[in-house]
């Protein structure tokens, strides 16, 4: 019954939120820092284990699924048909400009951080990393796909106006083509997808490696007998603890939250 209900809650905030014309894809991720934090502690540690494997298992189905399905829109969609390629390149360049925004928002997140804080300074290596392991897959995929069956953009070669415009679209081969703007966002974002997930994807582990955000394979299995260090997730501020005890006043049989010291979402041992 645990289980279950872990499921029909962010469900319900789904279609609450889909329904008030809002995104459902937030109000899950919402809900579901809201459940981590706070509907836990409400769970029986078989529960606690069941939900975790539950929820890791559904986690891999639905990835495996976006790739599958990304690999037959290859062969069943006209990707390669009248490419506009020089597209393709720049919104490519757009993404990776796009991304630079880790490097902000690491800039920002340090200035709050310092060697006497708990988390430490967000090191060049890994917001490179960050940016790098950006992919464009299933969601980006399935936006344009939505929109090329509804020919949200039916124009031929839209972009071009101006008085020269008849001039330069009959020189363009791809505007003689029928080659309409749906088609081609279609295209480029299913090639950058592919692009980014063979690419990006595939080398993602051969770079953490060597910016040493990840050890290799078995170089951590001598550290495996040691005691893992504590870590302490509490804010230290008095603001934020208090909101967090009114909650869990409100949402659970807890009164006090409780200062983890040990890493927080380890399933507990077997019963």
């Amino acid at each position: 019954m645990e289980a279950a209900l872990s499921f029909a809650f962010p469900w319900c905030a789904y279609f609450v939120a889909e329904a008030s014309e809002l995104s459902g894809i937030v109000a899950i991720l919402s809900c579901g820092m809201v459940m981590a934090t706070y509907t836990r502690l409400n769970f029986s540690p078989r529960a606690i284990r069941l939900t975790a494997r539950a929820y890791k298992c559904v986690a891999l189905i639905a990835e495996t699924f976006v790739f599958v399905y990304l690999g037959m829109a290859c062969i069943t969609f006209p990707i390669f048909k009248s490419t506009v390629w020089q597209f393709f390149f720049w919104a490519t360049i757009a993404c990776f400009v796009g991304r630079l925004h880790i490097y902000v928002g690491s800039f920002l997140t340090n200035c709050f951080r310092g060697p006497t804080t708990t988390l430490p300074p967000i090191s060049s290596a890994y917001q490179f990393v960050m940016w790098f392991s950006g992919l464009r897959g299933g969601v980006a995929f399935a936006l344009a796909s939505v929109s090329y069956t509804a020919r949200d953009f039916p124009q031929v070669c839209g972009g071009i106006t101006g008085p020269d415009a008849e001039d330069l679209k009959s020189a363009n081969p791809h505007c003689q083509s029928g080659h309409y703007d749906s088609l081609a966002i279609l295209q480029t974002t299913m090639l950058i997808a592919v692009f980014t997930i063979f690419v990006f994807g595939g080398s993602i582990t051969s770079v953490a490696i060597s910016f040493d955000v990840l050890d290799k394979k078995g170089k951590g299995d001598e550290k495996s007998t040691e005691d893992p260090k504590p870590v302490n997730r509490s804010s230290g501020s008095w603001s934020v603890e208090v909101g967090h005890n009114l909650l869990l006043r409100l949402l659970t049989n807890e009164k006090v939250y409780a200062k983890d010291a040990g890493v927080r979402f380890d399933a507990p041992q077997e019963l």
